[in-house]
């Protein structure tokens, strides 16, 4: 039988009509039994003439069902339910009949009660929902997305369900299933088909008895939420970041759960949803921000089936997130007071220089090469020699120094480093007349000594001092903070309008256990014997092997990974003979370049041709807005130390009077989160405090669910000394230092 699209309209038609009537007509087999039991009347016979009417009427829909589907591939499910109907109804219902005939009304009874009621019950589990009920609980799910989680909101919308190869069935229990066709077109069931909740409860019990006391996970794998439902039961203080990777499961989900009812049994402190390598990285450096343990990762089972290769590139990302946030919390440990101060200081180095965004698009076709000091850039330097003419040459940070020691001076130097040995890279008059691109987090003595006709400045976006003070907007150029200067390098010429990205010296490693070429000054014996003890990392190099490598270069060629990803209509061109091979490069000998580029010409004085396209200079006007926040700035650091000084006063009160005079107690605690909120609120700790305090804000942030959380007063106050007393100490003890610095800044800016 052929079944034609006006065919399966009517039949789609049929059944909906079917899964609609079906609940009404087994409660009139149940309620017909009910009276057949205590006595038969008038209206008992009414009632069974419009039962025997409407079973009838199911019945040659079921035949009219099964027959169209009949030899029609992927619906066994439906096929095994109806013909499972088909096949026992019209016995139970002459056995029905006939006790009828006999005035047995006690088994027409029972027949009907147990043997048809339930036939009926159990092809409305295997029918399912209506249409219009999914697609209304699809319509309510993203509307919950959308407040809670937009993010997830925005990469479900618009998004089609692929129901050829993702299809909701029906266990036996009438809990919702998913039926997965496979790449080699087998179907996979996401759960049992008898019981979810059985199979989903084993799993929560052994996953419960192995987090113990350390119940904040990352789940690979959403599914329906069966494992989630019963992993929470399991572990009341469950916190869970979920990471569900197929993006059909989920809307499959949507329109088979209610998720807001699953998510509010059980915390869901994050969710990611997609095969996106930056959204689940992104989401584990949420959970290493929240959690006081490193990321565990834990899959529902019928992922190794799914796609093992995926799970285990999830479990290998959430390795690499967590080095990058370990990172993170060192480099500000490190770096964050001579961030603050060279972010001021350069205030006003940035008020006299242009920006970048004044260049913008005006190399465009042009290729550039971001130069790197690798152990690989020596072999290369006859080549860049003659390269120099035919592409913009960009020295990465301390790169001057080799670049100089081979006498080549490169267009133009990236600098963001805020270190002190800058001191020992820079110094050289010769560095000083060469274009630099610098960032307001970058040593500002370098940019203090540099000539002033030879700066360009740019921005980044978690920059939020200068972002605040210059008064910056999308149109300015914010530029994506990566762990080093090459990621900038790159950025800014992609920027300027570069289609090719040639990438010379980068080898992001140590190959032959060689940190730099030479001409490097700033790194001793001592230093590099160091560094080699502390590779202890293997990576992928250019040739099939592995180099060496840290900690620090493993998160940096990560980094650079995911900037090149978001630029697929750049060419990106690696040229390195020993170094890391660097996913969305293409490798190719540097002497091959220089012959595809002979036919493209570059300036020597390339800052002089694009400044003569510009008004680059900042107007008057806006430099006076520009001081006008910054005095501002220094008026709400002042209220800033006030507000932090009535808080301590009275975090050290509160353990006292949490066990002698409760109401003061709670007065207390009230007066400390209006101040709170007025810190948080308040221009300097965006601005100053994230960059001074940034761990300590972070052990705050994870911590403080559990102070909202506590309800008894003596342990409350003793979290709020613990949670927030060492935040608040922190951010006292940097206020003398912060003052000296806007002070000197505000001097600088009005010379």
């Amino acid at each position: 039988m052929n079944v034609t699209t006006t065919d399966i309209h009517e039949l789609q038609s049929i059944v909906e009509n079917m899964k609609r009537h079906l609940p009404a007509l087994r409660q009139s087999c149940l309620d017909i039994a009910e009276q057949l039991y205590d006595s038969v009347t008038p209206d008992t016979w009414k009632g069974i003439g419009e039962l025997v009417e409407n079973m009838d009427r199911l019945y040659r829909q079921s035949r009219r069902v099964a027959e169209a589907l009949a030899g029609l591939p992927d619906n066994d499910e439906l096929q095994t339910a109806l013909g499972h109907f088909i096949r026992i109804f019209p016995e139970q219902f002459r056995v029905m009949n006939a006790c009828m005939d006999l005035e047995d009304y006690r088994d027409a009874a029972d027949c009907l009660k147990y043997e048809l009621s339930e036939l009926i019950r159990g092809l409305s589990v295997a029918l399912g929902d209506e249409i219009a009920v999914m697609e209304e609980r699809f319509r309510k799910n993203l509307e919950y997305l959308k407040s809670k989680f937009p993010k997830v909101h925005e990469a479900v919308t618009g998004v089609e369900p692929d129901w050829d190869n993702y299809q909701i069935i029906y266990s036996r229990t009438g809990m919702p299933n998913l039926k997965i066709r496979t790449g080699d077109n087998r179907w996979i069931r996401f759960y049992s088909n008898h019981d979810p909740e059985a199979e989903a409860s084993r799993w929560a019990a052994k996953l419960a008895e192995k987090i113990g006391e350390h119940p904040d996970i990352v789940l690979y794998g959403l599914g329906f939420g069966y494992h989630l439902l019963l992993l929470g039961m399991h572990v009341p203080n469950l916190r869970v970041f979920i990471y569900e990777p197929d993006m059909q499961i989920f809307l499959a989900a949507m329109h088979a759960i209610d998720l807001e009812k699953l998510f509010s049994r059980a915390e869901v402190f994050a969710l990611a949803v997609g095969d996106d390598r930056v959204r689940r990285e992104q989401l584990v450096f949420r959970f290493m921000k929240a959690s006081k343990a490193n990321a565990s990762v834990h899959a529902l089972p019928i992922y190794e089936k799914l796609s093992l290769r995926h799970m285990n590139a999830f479990k290998e990302d959430a390795k690499y997130a967590s080095m990058a946030y370990f990172s993170s919390m060192v480099t500000y440990r490190r770096f964050g007071v001579d961030w603050l101060r060279n972010r001021l200081y350069n205030l006003s180095n940035i008020l006299k220089s242009p920006s970048l965004g004044n260049f913008k698009g005006l190399l465009a076709g042009k290729t550039a090469v971001v130069v790197g000091a690798g152990p690989s850039l020596e072999p290369d330097i006859p080549v860049l020699r003659e390269l120099k003419d035919h592409a913009v040459i960009i020295a990465a940070g301390s790169t001057i120094q080799s670049l100089l020691h081979f006498g080549i001076k490169p267009h133009i130097i990236a600098l963001i480093d805020g270190g002190d040995i800058n001191r020992k890279i820079y110094d050289d008059p010769e560095v000083r007349d060469i274009p630099l691109l610098f960032c307001p987090a970058a040593f500002h003595p370098v940019v203090d000594d540099h000539n002033p006709e030879k700066l360009i400045h740019f921005y980044l976006r978690e920059d939020f001092t200068t972002q605040f003070l210059m008064g910056l907007s999308d149109q300015d150029p914010l530029l994506r903070p990566v762990p080093s200067v090459t990621g900038e390098a790159i950025e800014a010429a992609i920027y300027m309008g570069c289609s090719e990205i040639v990438l010379a010296g980068q080898d992001l490693s140590y190959p032959l256990d060689k940190i730099y070429s030479p001409g490097a000054k700033h790194y001793t014996p001592e230093d590099i014997e160091k560094t080699l003890e502390s590779a202890k990392y293997e990576l992928e190099n250019v040739n099939g092997g592995v180099n060496r490598a840290t900690h620090g270069l493993v998160v940096t060629l990560r980094a650079i990974e995911e900037l090149l990803h978001d630029y697929p209509n750049i060419v990106f061109t690696n040229t390195s003979r020993y170094g890391a091979k660097i996913e969305h490069t293409k490798w190719e000998p540097l002497e091959r370049v220089l012959e595809r580029l002979q036919g493209q010409t570059v300036p020597g004085d390339l800052l002089g041709l694009l400044s003569d396209a510009t008004d680059s200079i900042y107007s008057e006007h806006r430099v006076r807005e520009v001081y006008a926040r910054f005095v501002y700035l220094k008026k709400q650091t002042d209220e800033l130390e006030e507000h932090l000084d009535r808080i301590a006063r009275k975090l050290e009160k509160l353990p006292e009077y949490s066990r002698t005079k409760t109401g003061k107690c709670l007065r207390y605690m009230q007066d400390i989160e209006r101040e709170w909120g007025k810190v948080v609120n308040g221009v300097p700790f965006m601005t100053i405090m994230t960059v001074l305090c940034m761990n300590a804000i972070r052990s705050f942030d994870r911590d403080r669910p559990e102070l909202e959380k506590e309800t008894d007063i003596v342990r409350k106050s003793q979290l709020f000394t613990d949670v927030l007393g060492p935040l608040v100490k922190s951010m006292r003890s940097y206020i003398p230092d912060v003052k000296e610095m806007l002070a000197s800044a505000e001097e600088r800016l009005k010379d």
